[in-house]
């Protein structure tokens, strides 16, 4: 079964609407369920004041998927002006389910000039064979870029177990810039449990603003970043407590250089960290390992110093 979208938007939820939900399922459909040709994904996005978009989702499962084209495409954000809130919505790759994109992903956005609550926004890759490809492009979890005060951009999430992101570009986490309200882009979030990875090739920066992580847990969990640099915290005054944690035999490697600000961290708890050179502007320690687990260091042919550690 192919539904072909000619180039137009597939809405979700779109303005005041709530618990709406669409599923593209494979079962025992002839040739797969596809959704194809639709240029844009708006997936619990606010476009008039003062609405809500909230408990709206997309299910995409048993072999069944969905192409999309090369605008940005959000799950949890606002289009339009003033003040709007996006919380709760989802995008869901489950059992084999697979999601082609040529555009940039944005999970929990607001945006120039606009002001708006978007918390609790997710999108989870889920089971072996469940696959999201973003053709090269990026993805932001947590993101403000303008003026205003009065916004709340928390709790938006990557999450994938036992599931596959291959060919991502960058990969920021709690991005803001301008205005008083920056510190309230905190408490995103990427992890990588039970068997899920994730192959980026582009900057990743963890934690521009505060209080926001990433995690890599579990056997046969994987972030490969191809030689790309990545930054845990930054030099601003708000970008502080964030943090990357690898655990439970979880690997983080092919670092080109990776950065550690001051007053966020690095826990090598149990797994794999591999990477070529190293930025270390913190006083805290570093040890490799918890003195229970496992841990392997692995400098691959640059220069690596630590700060008291």
């Amino acid at each position: 079964t192919l539904v072909d979208g000619a180039n137009q938007t597939l809405y979700v939820g779109y303005g005041a609407c709530a618990s709406n939900t669409v599923v593209i399922d494979g079962k025992g459909v002839s040739g797969s369920a596809i959704m194809t040709n639709f240029s844009r994904l708006l997936l619990g996005t606010e476009a008039f004041t003062p609405n809500f978009a909230q408990y709206n989702s997309l299910l995409v499962t048993n072999n069944g998927s969905l192409y999309l084209g090369t605008s940005d495409h959000i799950v949890g954000g606002h289009i339009a002006a003033n003040v709007y809130q996006s919380a709760s919505n989802l995008l869901e790759i489950v059992q084999g389910g697979r999601v082609y994109s040529a555009g940039q992903l944005y999970i929990g956005k607001t945006a120039a000039a606009y002001q708006g609550n978007h918390y609790g926004n997710r999108v989870v890759v889920r089971d072996a064979g469940s696959l999201l490809d973003m053709g090269g492009d990026s993805i932001y979890i947590g993101w403000f870029n303008g003026g205003g005060a009065n916004f709340l951009v928390r709790d938006n999430e990557l999450w994938v177990e036992g599931g596959m992101i291959t060919n991502a570009g960058a990969i920021t986490i709690s991005f803001g810039t301008g205005g008083g309200g920056s510190t309230s882009v905190s408490w995103n979030r990427l992890i990588l449990t039970n068997g899920g990875s994730l192959f980026s090739r582009g900057t990743v920066a963890l934690g521009q603003i505060s209080n926001s992580w990433g995690m890599v847990t579990g056997p046969n969990s994987v972030w490969d970043m191809a030689g790309a640099s990545m930054t845990i915290g930054g030099a601003g005054a708000y970008a502080i407590s964030n943090s990357l944690t690898i655990d439970q035999t979880g690997t983080v490697d092919n670092i080109g250089t990776l950065t550690l600000y001051t007053n966020n961290m690095l826990n090598l708890l149990g797994g794999t960290l591999g990477m070529a050179n190293t930025i270390w502007t913190t006083t805290n320690s570093f040890a490799a390992g918890d003195g229970i687990q496992a841990a392997t260091l692995k400098i691959l042919g640059g220069t690596c110093s630590f700060k008291n550690g």
